[in-house]
């Protein structure tokens, strides 16, 4: 029974009956929450008070797709378990085999202190030392992912990076397969939508332990989460989004004063079609034969690097350079050559000087400590405005926060329509199931709900166009062959009608109907 507790008049050292206790402990978690929120109200403007409004009005969404969870097909989900198992199993003995024949010993890929003497302290690798600051602020050795790419440039210890990485890689896999999952064997994601600065929400493990991240999942694993009996999984992803907000920002905050054509040049490009094939077009203007096919073939077919085709580049190097990326920094996150990539970046920005100039305008606002998206939404930059890292992270801002606040208002008006169930919200799509039946008028309906439009600088209308994709998993679609496996039931791109049907039991295909009805308890 409810009572009135004088917390301020209560001996803290006398002992107390435990539901008295919980009585206390809640009323005081709830006193105190109301109280630092009328704090903050207090400071909030209507720029604030917005923000506010969109994140608590997102709890809702969040909280019935935690909930409600993803159905898994238990079958390909073991299966997909044990051949991960034998493969690392395979790729250890042989890492082992490695160090014991071209080294003094073995060594534990697990364990980093090995690995710093493996890579730094041993004669026959000597990789030069990379340090990166700790949580105590100091500089010491560092073998993360990041760390080992460039020990990789040694190349005496290339296969040994390339080991550790694969079976870096296949822990987190096995880690993500072994997920423990619901009584009723579905998959739950918990959301926290003020999880990042940006904008985007993080996900993690429900309050129970089960399920994961859900955000950051490879592919080909996503093919155990499956739609449920009579329904069907539909996907809206952003096109380039992140590109052309970046792009519209270019115009917003350049256009009145360098002129709208300066500052309209990127944005004109992403909306001219393909952004990566027009960017190769416009970098490398002679150096392909551009109208024998079409521009994407010839983009797209033409390897400028190793496996990188000139649009893989262009689309690789375009990302890095725009939020400000120097060419060791581009160069290591794409394992492109630094002199190839300084090359690509005095051809795009003598096509595009908007972007340095955006750069430019986003590292002087840093001195005010604060910069607003097209979106109204407030970002205050703690560090030195003269630090790097803070220059990087205020202009990666401009055009990520953008694509945040876009999905984030397309999932409530998604939500709103009441006629799919949300799954999950994955940065810059929305993923959710519906019923099979009502596949072609549902899915017009999401798309436009997923459609935001701006009214930008000098009356330019802007929007950031969908794509649409439906399937019963969510992997990828693929009807032949590809290295033996087969996803007739995958993620297929949607335009107005998907002829398929659901299979129920094929070869190649690990998900039946009556499987999912047998593990669902």
């Amino acid at each position: 029974m409810a009572q009135i507790i004088h917390t301020h008049l209560m001996d803290r050292e006398a002992p107390m009956d435990p539901d008295e206790q919980a009585q206390v402990y809640n009323g005081l978690d709830c006193c105190i929450t109301h109280e630092v929120y009328s704090g903050l109200k207090k400071s909030a403007d209507e720029t604030s008070d917005a923000i506010y409004r969109l994140s608590f009005a997102l709890q809702i969404p969040t909280i019935e797709a935690s909930l409600r969870g993803m159905a898994v097909d238990l079958v390909y989900r073991d299966k997909l378990l044990a051949q991960n198992r034998k493969d690392s199993f395979i790729i250890e003995s042989h890492f082992n085999k490695l160090c014991s024949l071209g080294l003094s010993g073995l060594f534990n890929y697990r364990s980093p202190k090995q690995l710093k003497d493996l890579f730094y302290s041993d004669a026959f690798l000597a990789c030069t030392p990379i340090k990166k600051r700790n949580q105590k602020g100091q500089y010491i050795l560092s073998v993360d992912e990041k760390a080992l790419l460039q020990c990789k440039l040694h190349l005496t210890a290339q296969p040994f990076v390339n080991h550790i990485l694969a079976l870096r890689s296949m822990k987190k896999e096995t880690d993500f397969l072994e997920t423990p999952l619901t009584p009723d064997k579905r998959f739950p994601t918990s959301y926290n939508v003020v999880g990042t600065n940006s904008g985007r929400m993080s996900s993690a493990a429900s309050d129970f332990g089960e399920g994961t991240n859900a955000q950051n999942i490879k592919r080909e694993l996503k093919r155990i989460i499956v739609a449920d009996e009579g329904m069907k999984l539909g996907n809206v992803d952003l096109a380039q989004a992140d590109s052309r907000n970046f792009g519209a920002n270019c115009w917003t905050h350049l256009g009145p004063t360098h002129g709208w054509d300066f500052a309209g040049k990127y944005l004109d490009a992403c909306e001219s079609g393909d952004l990566h094939t027009t960017v190769a077009k416009m970098v490398w203007p002679t150096e392909l034969p551009w109208g024998t096919l079409s521009d994407r073939e010839i983009a797209e077919g033409t390897i400028f690097y190793k496996e990188d085709s000139y649009r893989q580049v262009s689309k690789k190097t375009g990302h890095g350079t725009n939020y400000y990326g120097k060419p060791p920094q581009v160069s290591l996150e794409t394992m492109i050559p630094i002199a190839m990539v300084k090359e690509f970046q005095e051809r795009y920005f003598n096509n595009f000087p908007c972007i340095p100039a955006l750069q430019q305008w986003a590292i002087n606002e840093l001195r005010l400590g604060c910069l607003t998206n097209l979106f109204n939404r407030r970002r205050y930059f703690y560090g030195r405005s003269t630090d790097k890292n803070v220059q990087n992270e205020a202009i990666a801002f401009l055009g990520q926060s953008c694509t945040a606040d876009q999905v984030n208002y397309g999932m409530l008006n998604v939500w709103a329509l009441n006629r799919v169930q949300i799954l999950a919200q994955v940065h810059d799509s929305l993923f959710f199931q519906f019923p099979e039946k009502d596949e072609d008028e549902i899915m017009p309906l999401i798309a436009e709900a997923m459609t935001i439009r701006l009214l930008l600088l000098n009356d330019r209308e802007f929007i950031v166009p969908v794509d649409l994709e439906t399937g019963w998993n969510w992997g990828k679609y693929n009807d032949k062959s590809s290295r033996g496996k087969l996803n007739p039931d995958g993620m297929k791109s949607w335009s107005d009608h998907d002829t398929r049907s659901r299979t129920v039991s094929k070869p190649g295909s690990r998900f039946t109907v009556k499987n999912l009805l047998k593990h669902r308890v």
